[in-house]
């Protein structure tokens, strides 16, 4: 989880977000050579495992949110990669849309990311 918490403090240079938070996982998954025309990962790391080791890094880094409790809309996506290309994670956090001045996606993603959670 450290790894990751590093990778998302040298990703992101914004303020720390405050208030109830919109968050997108998708984590893309290198294709093995037994899936050629598979899009969804069905196998194993679960999606909630993906999800808590993400927010929990997140937090960790403490530049992006003050505390995973601010997320109150998430979702996660599972996805294989095109034939040859590693698989990475992006993170997609937003204020609420119903939350006052909600901001743009602040998109924190790459390869680094989804190796960094494949090792913890």
């Amino acid at each position: 989880m450290d790894e990751i918490a590093e990778f998302i403090r040298a990703q992101y240079q914004g303020d720390l977000l405050r208030g109830p938070l919109q968050v997108l996982i998708v984590a893309i998954k290198t294709r093995p050579k037994s899936k050629p025309k598979a899009v969804y990962v069905d196998v194993k790391p679960d999606a909630d495992n993906i999800w808590k080791l993400v927010a929990d890094a997140a937090t960790q880094s403490g530049v992006l949110w003050g505390d995973d409790c601010q997320i109150v809309d998430g979702r996660s996506i599972k996805l294989y990669a095109p034939p040859g290309v590693p698989g990475w994670i992006e993170l997609y956090v937003r204020r609420h849309p119903a939350a006052a001045n909600a901001r743009q996606a602040v998109p924190v993603s790459g390869q680094a990311l989804w190796e960094a959670m494949c090792a913890a």
